[in-house]
């Protein structure tokens, strides 16, 4: 944007000044062709290029020095698109002459008609705007002497008085062939107001962009003081359609700049402002809608500070202290934001229906894709350094409700800490610690996180759609790992971890039933089915990347549940043994796993998209060797009683087939 300014001031700055210095060198009575020529030959001397005037010229001296030049046009680099760089339909300027004898330029009215500057890019990068001859300060008769007013005698800015000035129905485009982006600004009209240096400066105009109009007001106060770097009010206006802000304030232009004012930004709609600007936003949901942003901004020179600031989004409402130093190796931010409701919901596609399919990437449609082997470049870390404090009165995120929340962030030289200091879920509370290093050349994290209390069925039914859990939980969790792949970390997963729920409930299956009568457990899952427990408890290592449970326990008057095995990350398989035993005994909470009784084992194993489920037969076979009595044993804790079950005898069918176990056990537990 910086180039782009310059080449519209030294276009216009040629045009204009190639035209006025005309009268200063040459006599009044040079003929109206010779004075083309010599504007034309000083244009080609300091750019290289030809200015071409096919309109009249006219000058006078008296009763003001008046110039008018009609039909200009600015040749344009070669091989550009545009045959000219700019061109102008009409220059009208009028200078008063006994002030400008006194060393004041007094402009009565200074005019441009129909101005069209085209900047353009080649395919070389090189712009339109970098000339072969740069000008070399001297003025265009080539005695020697400077242009400015370094001493000269020539006139003075202090003695600056400007009357109608304006630009009418102007045009800018700026083209980049190597991108292929184009911009236009039609329409562009500007007045300015300046009686004198000592007044204040007032401007307004408008101009058309993408087919919306935008006006623009400044009012600032004595010019003056902004030449002798002192602080001068200052009011900006931007209204358009789709975007407006003001900004009123103060402005200081010493060697170090600093503004410090109130700002104001209204957007009806983001959406709409990205799709206005060109870049519109394919994201689902309905959110990024109106946003409202007011503040008190202050620069002073690489410090930069957005305070007392409120934020409005779609539904959401913020406040908070925005601030940055660029002054030091990286630049320091530090910031704090207080949400009202973070409604992550208004961001997000709405739910897929659920046709009873199976998921994309599983079944027919094969596994869901492995661990990515991409590079993971963490370097954005060290771009800068931050401190950021935030606030949520609540998140909900599709129907999980989360309550009030608390984080501190931190990035130290490409070391990320997330402190997740407050978090209220479902009855309970929690607290976790991610930390992210990217310092090395090897990528690093590792997490920490505790829940106590949570109230497993709305907590499972919000984030699963499945309520078959009831009681209350306790989670602790530790995990480390580092890599350059998303594989790489996987396979160096290591931590360990517990799991708690006390007095509560596995709904839709009765493990004691299972237990019993093996034959009829995986025909009734689901309904009033229910397997209450005192306690459901077991912890986890994991070892680089094998996930490993050996003490699952779940507590039941008449059953206990053991159960053992392992998830191997890396592979995406699980391998795992539940274990399920009728016991003779009402103890539940702190009771012992090992009461005698028969038990009829259920393997749960395969890949993480096509987890099979069966009973293990086997192992019930090898405890009857183990134990011959219990073959005498008749009921339905006895081996006749689950033979029964297991073979339909005793039916007046003659018998039944063994039921599909693995489709009732998917049905509760889901793939």
């Amino acid at each position: 944007m910086k180039k782009l300014l310059v080449g519209v001031a030294l276009v216009f700055g040629l045009l204009v000044v190639a035209v006025l210095s005309a009268p200063f060198w040459l006599p009044a009575v040079v003929p109206v062709d010779t004075l083309k020529q010599e504007i034309a030959k000083a244009t080609r001397d300091a750019t290289g290029r030809e200015l071409a005037i096919a309109g009249d010229v006219r000058l006078a001296l008296l009763p003001r020095l008046e110039v008018e030049v009609n039909d200009v046009s600015f040749a344009n680099a070669p091989g550009a698109a545009e045959a000219e760089m700019a061109t102008l339909s009409q220059l009208l300027v009028q200078l008063q002459i006994l002030p400008l004898l006194g060393g004041e330029v007094k402009v009565d009215s200074f005019v441009l008609v129909e101005p069209v500057i085209n900047l353009e890019v080649d395919k070389q990068g090189r712009p339109n705007w970098q000339f072969d001859q740069a000008d070399s300060g001297e003025d265009a008769s080539g005695d020697g002497e400077p242009t400015g007013d370094g001493g000269s005698g020539g006139p003075e800015l202090a003695g600056l008085s400007l009357g109608d000035v304006r630009l009418d129905r102007g045009r800018l485009t700026y083209s980049d062939l190597r991108s292929g982006q184009r911009e236009e600004l039609s329409d562009i009209n500007m007045k300015i107001e300046l009686p004198d240096l000592d007044s204040p400066f007032a401007a307004e105009g408008s101009l058309v962009w993408h087919e919306e109009e935008l006006a623009l007001t400044v009012d600032a106060g004595e010019p003056s003081r902004l030449l002798a770097a002192e602080t001068t009010p200052l009011k900006l206006a931007l209204t358009s359609a789709p975007v407006t802000l003001t900004y009123d304030g103060t402005v200081t232009l010493a060697e170090i700049p600093k503004v410090i004012g109130a700002i104001d930004l209204q957007v009806p709609s983001i959406r709409g402002l990205a799709a206005w600007t060109g870049n519109p936003l394919e994201l689902e949901g309905g959110g990024l809608g109106p946003l409202e942003i007011k503040g008190l901004v202050a620069v002073d020179g690489d410090s930069y500070a957005f305070t007392e600031a409120r934020i409005a989004l779609d539904s959401m409402n913020a406040n908070g202290d925005f601030s940055a130093n660029t002054g030091g190796p990286r630049p320091r931010l530090k910031g704090r934001l207080a949400i009202d409701m973070l409604d992550l919901n208004t961001y997000l596609p709405p739910p897929a229906e659920d046709k009873g399919e199976p998921a994309a990437g599983a079944g027919k449609d094969g596994p869901p894709p492995d661990w990515s082997d991409d590079p993971i470049d963490l370097s954005g870390l060290k771009a800068a350094d931050a401190d950021f404090d935030l606030e949520v009165g609540g998140i909900r995120v599709q129907d999980i409700k989360i309550g009030k929340s608390a984080l501190v962030l931190s990035l130290d030289n490409g070391l990320l800490v997330a402190d997740l200091t407050e978090l209220e879920l479902y009855g309970g509370k929690g607290e976790a610690k991610i930390q992210v290093n990217g310092r090395g050349k090897v990528p690093s994290v590792t997490k920490t996180f505790s829940l106590k209390g949570i109230d497993a069925e709305p907590l499972l039914t919000d984030a699963t759609g499945s309520d078959r859990l009831e009681g209350t939980g306790d989670l602790d969790v530790s995990v480390a790992t580092s890599g350059a792949s998303e594989r790489a970390m996987v396979k160096a997963l290591n931590g360990s971890g517990a799991v708690k729920f006390t007095n509560g409930a596995v709904k839709g299956i009765n493990l004691a039933g299972m237990a019993r009568n093996i034959g009829t457990a995986f025909t009734d899952t689901g309904g009033t089915q229910k397997t209450d427990f005192a306690e459901l408890s077991g912890t986890f290592k994991i070892v680089k990347g094998i996930l490993r449970n050996d003490d699952l326990l779940m507590l039941n008057p008449l059953v206990r549940v053991t159960g053992k095995g392992q998830a191997d990350m890396p592979k995406r398989t699980v391998d795992y043994r539940l274990k399920p035993k009728i016991v003779g005994t009402l103890e539940g909470q702190g009771g012992q796993a090992d009461k005698s009784g028969l038990a009829v084992p259920i393997m749960v194993e395969g890949p993480w998209h096509d987890v099979q489920y069966r009973p293990d037969l086997g192992s019930v076979v090898e405890d009857i060797v183990k134990d011959p009595a219990k073959v005498l044993e008749g009921g339905e804790g006895g081996v006749k009683g689950l033979l029964e079950g297991v073979t339909g005898g005793g039916k007046d069918d003659g018998g039944s087939a063994l039921p599909d176990a693995g489709k009732a056990l998917k049905k509760l537990f889901g793939n």
